[in-house]
């Protein structure tokens, strides 16, 4: 996979890169949006009908292609999460409590 550094690279990533985020994301668990950081529903969707979702924002210092900063979101709890104004709070405050910034072991 690549290592993107910069803000602007999710975007510009090959559709391929990030469907391989994605597929990896669905191994580790399963085709439901993410309910574990309380953004998501809990639900099954079909591949189609989930997003990438950055659980630390890359607008808040994020790592970008990390699957550790990385869920899987419906289309609907993504644009909840992305319009909530207190994300901001809750990102930082999961990071502390997980350590988001750390690579996993």
């Amino acid at each position: 996979m690549t290592i993107a550094k910069s803000a602007n690279t999710w975007f510009q990533l090959p559709l391929e890169t990030k469907l391989e985020y994605k597929s990896k994301l669905i191994q580790l668990h399963g085709l439901k949006c993410n309910r574990m950081n309380g953004n998501g529903c809990g639900n099954y969707f079909p591949f189609d009908m989930l997003t990438i979702d950055h659980i630390i924002p890359i607008s808040m210092g994020g790592p970008v292609c990390e699957v550790h900063n990385l869920q899987l979101l419906c289309f609907r709890c993504h644009k909840r999460k992305t319009m909530n104004i207190d994300n901001k709070g809750r990102a930082f405050e999961f990071a502390a409590r997980h350590r988001i910034s750390e690579k996993p072991h």
